[in-house]
């Protein structure tokens, strides 16, 4: 999905897998700064209540 910034950006809407119960936290992303296919990232998980592992899936990879 893509949506308008603040500054006229396009953002994109990523998808971060947690690595531990596979919760769902989506995170807009400028299209510039778009990170490689299955970056990790070290984000804190609502389920699991500690900073974990996520692997980010963009919207045209699913």
């Amino acid at each position: 999905m893509r949506i308008r910034g603040v500054r006229r950006s396009i953002l994109d809407i990523s998808q971060f897998y947690c690595n531990e119960c596979r919760a769902v936290i989506p995170l807009p992303r400028h299209e510039g700064r778009q990170k490689e296919k299955g970056h990790i990232k070290h984000i804190y998980c609502y389920k699991c209540e500690c900073r974990t592992a996520h692997t980010e899936k963009r919207s045209f990879e699913f």
